[in-house]
């Protein structure tokens, strides 16, 4: 759920938190502050903590935005004025540049992470374990020559457990390419593969003639021109007179 308001003391969780023991929480919406004229007290998580108040494992998992130009939001609490914290986070990526604590020196407790392992997070401390999918998620899709992977991701934070491999596909060679010199004394193949047209090949071929009929004053001769063919190994072959 995302929370607006437009008074002072605004959090994902609550707005003030004056005493209590808060232990495997989770406020998971947006939090933003219309107040510009006073201090708002914003935070991802509470608006304001005092000195009553303990938290532990608990975290904030949405952005956290204010309209004053005066007082910083915070990360996980907008006003710091006591407070002991274990093991609690907030997500730095969605609030980039916000402390944990908008105002108040908070020494420890907690800590900024990337919204993935925000959300991993809450599936250990509030859901007590992972929600992987039955059904497996390309995590690296093969090429010709390296192998892929895939994974069971979680469905809620995407953190993922038994990679399995997937074996490279090889290359799938295309028909093969010939060019020949002007006096077909020799050739090349080329070979370029389905799969990445940048994958090519250029096996080494040798030209080999042989003679059907010699040539005479008034007539002319004839002459087979064979090279194999490196798919099939049979030889092409071109007639010249």
């Amino acid at each position: 759920m995302d929370i607006e308001g437009s008074d002072w003391r605004l959090g994902g969780f609550t707005g003030s938190a004056e005493c209590g023991i808060f232990k495997n929480c989770v406020a998971y919406g947006d939090v933003s502050s219309t107040v510009d004229g006073w201090e708002p007290k914003v935070g991802g998580f509470f608006g304001e903590s005092l000195a009553a108040v303990e938290a532990e494992y608990c975290h904030a998992a949405g952005g956290v935005t204010s309209a004053s130009s005066e007082y910083e939001a915070g990360g996980f609490v907008g006003t710091y004025a006591g407070g002991m914290y274990s093991e609690c986070s907030f997500d730095n990526e969605k609030n980039p540049g916000l402390n944990a604590a908008g105002t108040g020196e908070l020494e420890s407790g907690i800590t900024g992470e990337a919204g993935s392992l925000v959300m991993a997070n809450i599936c250990e401390d509030y859901y007590g374990s992972h929600q992987y999918s039955t059904e497996l998620t390309v995590d690296k899709q093969p090429t010709c020559t390296e192998d892929g992977s895939q994974s069971y991701h979680c469905e809620r934070c995407g953190d993922k457990k038994d990679s399995q491999i997937i074996p490279a596909t090889g290359h799938d060679w295309g028909k093969p390419v010939w060019e020949w010199s002007e006096d077909y004394s020799g050739a090349t193949v080329t070979f370029t593969c389905k799969n990445d047209n940048t994958h090519q090949e250029m096996p080494q071929v040798t030209v080999t003639e042989s003679v059907v009929r010699e040539a005479t004053c008034t007539t002319d001769g004839e002459k087979i021109i064979s090279l194999p063919q490196p798919s099939t190994a049979e030889p092409i072959q071109t007639n010249r007179k």
